[in-house]
């Protein structure tokens, strides 16, 4: 066998990278064990690719290490909000209100899904408006007003409702809201989805 060839072949590059058949892996490694010159390029290429790396780096931003646990910590923290009913509380959505805001600038709305189960969806939303008049086929709409307040009209019927109070838009309900409050309402809202 003629060594040189073997050693310009490219083969021991990609057995350094691990991009090569397990065959041909075995094929260098025994005739590394017999052949230093084939040791040494071996080194070799290992310590020039190492150098390559180190001077191509990238280094992360500082905060990138931060944001990561942060997010972890965040969706380990976050796994589970209880499904809203009637007898929810702020108190029991408090993890949640202290801990995510929403962007500078939204539309009418924004809105972060803080729960996803089979049979709901839990967020919490930002309006700065209201919604005009629908309905929904597909879920019962209830909220918990955080902060803010609110005019809202269910089937013809026209209410008020301020911080602590639930509100509920049952499937098929035709409703809409206004917010009332001169900064935006906040509320815990889920999304009830109806039995298959």
């Amino acid at each position: 066998m003629n060594i040189e060839k073997f050693i310009e072949s490219g083969i021991l590059e990609g057995y350094v990278l691990n991009i090569i058949s397990i065959e041909d892996r075995a094929t260098v490694e025994e005739i590394a064990k017999k052949n230093n010159l084939v040791k040494k390029e071996i080194s070799l290429i290992e310590k020039s690719l190492e150098s390559f790396s180190s001077e191509h780096k990238i280094t992360p931003p500082n905060h990138l290490k931060t944001k990561i646990i942060d997010q972890i910590k965040e969706e380990k923290i976050f796994s589970s909000p209880p499904i809203l009913t009637e007898n929810s509380k702020i108190e029991d959505y408090q993890l949640w209100i202290d801990k995510i805001e929403p962007p500078e600038n939204y539309e009418n709305m924004y809105m972060k899904v803080i729960g996803d189960y089979k049979t709901a969806k839990m967020v919490i939303a930002w309006i700065k408006d209201g919604e005009t008049n629908h309905s929904h086929s597909e879920y019962t709409e209830i909220f918990l007003i955080v902060e803010g307040s609110c005019s809202a009209t269910i089937n013809g019927k026209t209410k008020s409702y301020n911080v602590g109070n639930y509100v509920r838009f049952p499937i098929n309900s035709n409703h809409s809201y206004k917010v009332t409050s001169k900064k935006p309402m906040k509320v815990i809202a889920c999304l009830a989805f109806k039995a298959a």
